[in-house]
């Protein structure tokens, strides 16, 4: 196989695909997002820390790594400058016709993997319109920022429990993934204060902060990002072994 990690999808023939899937039947689908990420941050942090993600997760599993989903539903950033938006249907559709395509060449699981938070609910909309047309495939989801709250070498508070945003966490997984995109002399601290409205209301963000920021990636380093990213990457591959043994096919 050839590529940079050896299975990218897109880097090799239909010739060496046919002859892969004969051996395996799992794909993985990167999603990402554009959108404001602060200063300090390309638009496309989200697509280049998954990307990071899923190669690193191929080399541990063996599996194909499909094209990215560039572009997601962003609403709460969606008035900001860099952000671009798809609908939620559209992106939704997109997932059950990729994953119709794949199922049509014979693979039988399609495992996410998710840099952008907004992409969840549509994700798991699609995985149960996937499930209703091909019963027999397994889709699998993971956001690899789940796994951040088990790794302990970041020193900032979160900005809220929920959200992570061009803050320590996510600037030192880009200073991992690809440092050259990072600016970190316009690194900002940036705790806003959420409104209580935020708990019962979608506000978007532009009323509560002026910079795309959730935290402190000042203090955010490239070796931080590797743990980070090297322990998520070897949790999702457990998981994905331990459901290739629950199933027929490799």
């Amino acid at each position: 196989m050839s590529g940079r990690s050896g299975y990218l999808w897109e880097e090799n023939s239909s010739e060496k695909a046919k002859e892969w899937i004969k051996e395996n039947k799992t794909a993985i689908l990167p999603f990402g997002a554009v959108e404001d990420h602060g200063p300090h941050l390309p638009v496309g942090t989200d697509n280049f820390i998954c990307e990071k993600v899923c190669e690193l997760l191929a080399e541990e599993t063996g599996d194909f790594v499909l094209p990215t989903i560039k572009y997601s539903y962003v609403w709460s950033l969606g008035d900001r400058i860099g952000t671009i938006s798809l609908s939620f249907d559209t992106l939704r559709r997109m997932v059950v016709e990729i994953a119709c395509e794949l199922y049509r060449q014979g693979f039988h699981t399609l495992v996410c993997i998710d840099a952008h938070i907004g992409n969840t609910p549509i994700v798991k909309a699609a995985v149960r319109d996937i499930l209703e047309i091909h019963p027999d495939m397994k889709c699998m989801y993971f956001a690899y920022l789940d796994f951040a709250s088990s790794v302990d070498v970041f020193e900032s508070p979160r900005a809220s429990g929920k959200y992570i945003h061009a803050c320590e966490i996510e600037t030192s997984a880009l200073l991992y993934a690809k440092p050259e995109t990072v600016d970190m002399s316009r690194a900002v601290l940036n705790y806003p204060d959420f409104p209580p409205r935020s708990g019962y209301l979608n506000l978007r963000w532009s009323e509560f902060t002026e910079v795309a920021i959730l935290g402190d990636p000042t203090c955010a380093t490239q070796e931080k990002g590797e743990v980070l990213l090297e322990a998520a990457v070897k949790k999702m591959a457990g998981f994905i072994r331990e459901e290739r043994k629950l199933q027929p096919w490799k």
